[in-house]
């Protein structure tokens, strides 16, 4: 009986530091989620036409036009609009 008020009370008096440090962990992994997503859309808003993009389902293809929200993409002799999120990377 005198290890569970033992432990009880430790937990009593660690539990706001143990707190603290998950909220801090946790803001410092939304921040640089954050800033991954916004350098991420940066890179894929400069797409011009003539690049070669992959899109999140694999898709590979090049950009034949760019419009305000889509692009039209060009794979195997097939043409198709994407939005901007659809763009994984730059080949």
């Amino acid at each position: 009986m005198e290890s569970i008020k033992t432990f009880g009370a430790f937990m009593l008096a660690y539990l706001p530091v143990i707190l603290v440090f998950a909220a801090v962990a946790f803001w410092i992994y939304m921040l640089v989620r954050t800033l991954r997503r916004k350098a991420h859309e940066a890179k894929v808003r400069k797409v011009k036409v003539g690049d070669r993009v992959r899109t999140i389902k694999g898709l590979e293809g090049t950009i034949v036009s760019v419009s305000k929200d889509t692009v039209d993409l060009e794979y195997d002799e097939h043409c198709a609009s994407f939005v901007f999120e659809a763009i994984k990377d730059l080949i």
